[in-house]
């Protein structure tokens, strides 16, 4: 019973001073932190430990830094935003349009105000007043100081029947 008990006791410390080994190398590798303030009186330094025998380190994850915010401008960088739907009305004074659109955040349609200047390009129309409602856009804008600015707007033309096409929806009217 005595070597038993012996046997494994010296198994649980070996066990015990592999896992130390193991885990040192790891603790070692973490960055050292300077202390805020200096020591008012410098010691001297302590004489190096011996080193450790070479066991393979365990990857341990880094530690988070710190999120420091940046002196950043005040208005956030922008980026252009596209969106594809139908258009509810048009206001020539204001240069602007509304765009009923599918919002895939929230899952809802949603309204959109498109302001459209000289700088907005346009396809499939010369001109605001060229756009009707009802008619189906692919529009990218940006948000600046609050407002929506469309850089591009592509109005859908609808897509002229063939006669193949035409044919058959005729003779339906004509039963």
């Amino acid at each position: 019973m005595k070597i038993y008990c012996k046997k494994a006791i010296s198994i649980v410390i070996s066990i015990f001073i592999i896992s130390i080994l193991s885990i040192s190398p790891a603790f070692s590798q973490q960055e050292k932190v300077p202390a805020a303030t200096a020591p008012a009186e410098e010691t001297p330094a302590a004489p190096a430990a011996p080193a450790a025998p070479a066991v393979p380190a365990v990857p341990v994850a880094a530690p988070a830094a710190a999120v420091v915010p940046s002196a950043a401008p005040a208005t956030a960088p922008t980026t252009d935003i596209a969106i594809y739907g139908e258009v509810q009305s048009i206001n020539a004074t204001a240069s602007s349009m509304a765009v009923l659109c599918y919002d895939e955040e929230t899952y809802e349609e949603k309204s959109i105000d498109l302001l459209v200047d000289k700088d907005t390009k346009l396809e499939n129309a010369k001109a605001l007043a060229d756009i009707k409602e009802g008619d189906w856009v692919d529009a990218t804008y940006v948000t600046k100081e609050g407002k929506n600015k469309a850089t591009s707007v592509k109005v859908e033309k609808e897509e002229a029947a063939t006669p193949a096409e035409a044919a058959p929806a005729a003779e339906a009217d004509l039963e």
